[in-house]
């Protein structure tokens, strides 16, 4: 089981968003290559090197103000720039991979399906349409149509005295409850609870705790796109970024993007400033992980077949 912990460290630490340019992963002995160095530069603006187009639609993924992100890319078009967008997946992963929903993506991609009950069961497809026999045809990417409802400002006083209140409420939260939240979702909850002077008495504070554990969560619809769970029998079904994208991964079917590149956090991709880490890396990377534990346990189970030299 160490093993398998190292694993699941060390390569989150290229997703960890950079300073200037992120340390190289500490080597750790006996390890492949591939665990012992970065994971590889990220695919950001400014970089002297020619941008190498993603690959379409899923092209991968990074941490991000917003949190942990699948980045979506548009097909290459002759004259055209490619486009990307980030679609939030867990509003936690701000600066690093912390979420175990954006642990259990990487792991996706790279080939390896835990099925936690708690985040992605064996039979999440299922449960989720009501179906005991639903099978995944595709997965639809659509412009979103209902736009996220935002809280007005209050007076001019509450304003200009809300941000070091908001900070020392994100502060509290992460400390005491273990809750990161996104950018601006600290200031959108004192707007709707705290009085005038930006206090919270007993039962706003229980309400900004529920509702900020929610905004701290997986997120169950991302402002730009929605997802829909295309099945066999033709029926539609909505689904939250994550679940859809992981059940796309767990069944390998067809994750189909429609024009869903212009929305307000889709920009060019050479504009990406993101440390993004790219999808036929993670591929190949899980593909060595896997023939490294083989050749490991086929060494195993030979040491194990021998007879001990203790033996009389």
């Amino acid at each position: 089981m160490w093993r398998l912990g190292l694993l699941f460290s060390i390569p989150t630490a290229a997703l960890r968003a950079p300073l200037f340019k992120r340390a190289v992963v500490v080597r750790a002995a006996g390890n492949p290559d591939f665990l012992e160095d970065n994971l590889g530069d990220a695919s950001t603006a400014g970089e002297s090197k020619a941008f190498k187009p993603f690959l379409h639609p899923l092209a991968g993924v990074s941490v991000s103000p917003r949190g942990f992100v699948a980045v979506l890319a548009s097909p290459q078009t002759d004259g055209a720039a490619q486009r990307a967008l980030p679609v939030v997946i867990h509003r936690a992963d701000v600066d690093r991979i912390r979420s175990p929903y954006a642990l259990a993506f990487l792991q996706l991609i790279q080939g390896i399906d835990v099925a936690t009950a708690a985040i992605l069961p064996p039979d999440a497809l299922q449960k989720h349409v009501g179906k005991d026999d639903a099978v995944l045809k595709r997965v639809r990417v659509v412009a979103a149509t209902q736009k996220k409802p935002t809280t007005e400002k209050r007076s001019d006083a509450f304003e200009e005295a809300l941000p070091p209140i908001a900070e020392k409420l994100e502060k509290t939260l992460a400390s005491s409850l273990n809750v990161a939240l996104p950018a601006g979702a600290a200031e959108e909850l004192l707007r709707k609870y705290a009085a005038e002077d930006g206090s919270l008495d007993r039962e706003a504070f229980a309400a900004v705790v529920a509702e900020a554990r929610e905004a701290a969560g997986p997120v169950q619809r991302d402002d730009d796109v929605a997802f829909q769970l295309v099945l066999e029998d033709g029926d539609r079904v909505p689904a939250s970024p994550f679940l859809a994208l992981a059940l796309a991964l767990r069944h390998r079917c067809e994750l189909a993007a429609g024009d869903v590149f212009d929305g307000p956090h889709a920009v060019d991709a050479t504009d990406l400033d993101l440390p993004v880490q790219r999808l036929e890396a993670l591929v190949a990377d899980g593909a060595r992980l896997s023939a490294h534990f083989a050749t490991m346990f086929d060494a195993a189970t030979r040491d194990a077949a021998l007879p001990s030299s203790k033996e009389p």
